[in-house]
């Protein structure tokens, strides 16, 4: 398994479907737009009555964030299993699952509740160090942040398939998910290493496409338009790459529907290229 194997899988699986889900995507991200802008509408309104209404609304709004996540993350996965999805599919899959989706929230920071105390308190002693004036506190905090970063985001990664699990089968439990992305995780050496790598080409690119753009033309403006289209392309192509990742880590025998489609396109043409011979010997044979 390469990334050039991972990429061609997932702009296969893509296939029907990229701009369907880029459509998806940019909706949800104009929802997520309008739950941050919330507070900004509130203080520009001087009518009590509609700013509590409003206030309401952005708080409701702000709670179905993280069901609404798992929403697309499952409707991403329904379009790659070759099932069609609606424009707000997102929405009513988020919606039944809510409990779920922070339960899921929930323990994965329980599992990383260790590193994550450890990063509040390596912050506080940065804090208290630089305010006070203590070389001692400060380089103490800066060691417990390295230690806890790095333990936080390689623990994280250990996380990242269980909403694929979840959404590929809603029946198992909690701690079934969670169990078995960590073992899908640990399964190999250096998959965090990998990972790390899909997230790099994919941001990487984005970024280097979005300032070689900026640049070129000398324009804000095509910079700002150039990332909001290329995140809306890129992030079904990304998320697709990281199913594509996690089915092969599941199953080592994973075969990647890429290699099949070419394994079937080079049998069609050697069908094709076989039966003119095989007319011209019914044709002898008649004779």
């Amino acid at each position: 398994m390469n990334f050039k194997d991972i990429r061609n899988d997932a702009r296969y699986l893509l296939k029907g479907n990229w701009l369907n889900l880029s459509i998806i995507v940019l909706v949800f991200n104009l929802y997520l737009l309008f739950v941050f802008m919330v507070p900004y509408i509130i203080f520009s309104i001087s009518s009590l009555a509609l700013m509590f209404g409003i206030a309401i609304v952005g708080f409701i709004s702000t709670i179905f964030i993280v069901p609404f996540i798992y929403g697309l993350f499952e409707t991403i996965v329904k379009a790659l299993s070759g099932n069609k999805v609606r424009l707000f599919e997102f929405v009513s899959t988020g919606t039944k699952n809510f409990r779920r989706s922070y339960f899921i929230l929930f323990g994965i920071i329980i599992k990383l509740a260790v590193p994550i105390l450890a990063f509040i308190a390596s912050a506080f002693f940065l804090y208290y160090g630089n305010v006070h004036a203590y070389t001692f506190i400060i380089v103490t905090g800066a060691i417990i942040y390295s230690i806890a970063s790095y333990f936080l985001l390689s623990k994280a990664f250990y996380y990242f398939p269980a909403y694929f699990i979840m959404a590929e089968d809603e029946n198992k439990s909690i701690q079934q998910v969670l169990n078995e992305s960590k073992e899908i995780m640990t399964l190999e050496r250096f998959n965090l290493l990998k990972l790390i790598g899909l997230f790099a080409i994919f941001f990487g690119v984005m970024v280097g496409i979005c300032y070689g753009l900026g640049i070129l033309f000398h324009s804000q403006d095509v910079y700002d338009i150039s990332f909001t289209v290329g995140y809306l392309l890129l992030f079904p192509y990304f998320i697709a790459s990281l199913y594509v990742f996690y089915r092969y880590k599941k199953d080592p025998h994973y075969k990647y529907k890429y290699e099949e489609h070419l394994k079937d396109k080079e049998s069609n043409v050697i069908k094709k290229e076989a039966e003119p011979v095989k007319e011209k010997k019914d044709k002898k044979k008649k004779k």
